[in-house]
């Protein structure tokens, strides 16, 4: 029978593995968050600053509020996806300290032990396959909101745009 601290290793190992893997799903999810918020000030300044505008200005900002409308809803999207993974593999932590648990269980009741650690070790597992799939996912789309954000911009830069005046009234004195 191999001691305690030999069963141990396969749990200890897939925690670190999985404490690596959320760190960086943290630091995507926190940039994520951080693009959407930046989004939103772009598109409440953008918003406000209409009121002054006309013409064709107007169109112009009224079109970019509207972009980042929508990408903002891709790019919720794609935090659902890194967030779902992230909760995976934090299950995936916490079935592998409870498959520890019950490896130490076994010394005291064989059967429970050993059961609960492989049913505990095997859904840990799971956990962690899932959250892959879900990161997997979130990095394959990824590139698509961003392939469809430059495409937005690029087709901005062949509109001709006048000269924008933060003047309200033109240049023409207050009556």
């Amino acid at each position: 029978m191999e001691s305690p601290i030999q069963q141990l290793v396969p749990p200890v190992v897939i925690i670190s593995a999985c404490g690596v893997l959320c760190m960086a799903q943290f630091g995507r999810y926190t940039a994520l968050i951080g693009r959407v918020r930046e989004m939103h000030k772009e598109r409440l300044l953008g918003l406000e600053r209409l009121r002054t505008l006309r013409g064709q200005a107007y169109q112009f900002q009224l079109d970019r509020c509207n972009e980042l409308e929508s990408e903002s809803h891709e790019v919720l999207g794609l935090i659902g996806l890194v967030r779902y993974g992230l909760l995976c593999l934090v299950g995936a932590v916490i079935l592998m300290i409870v498959s520890s648990l019950f490896i130490g269980v076994e010394f005291f009741w064989v059967n429970v032990g050993r059961t609960g650690a492989v049913v505990a070790f095997v859904g840990g597992l799971l956990a962690m396959l899932l959250g892959m799939i879900f990161v997997f996912r979130e990095v394959r789309l990824s590139l698509r909101v961003v392939l469809a954000e430059h495409d937005r911009l690029e087709a901005l830069e062949s509109v001709p745009v006048e000269p924008i005046s933060e003047d309200p009234t033109g240049g023409k004195p207050w009556s």
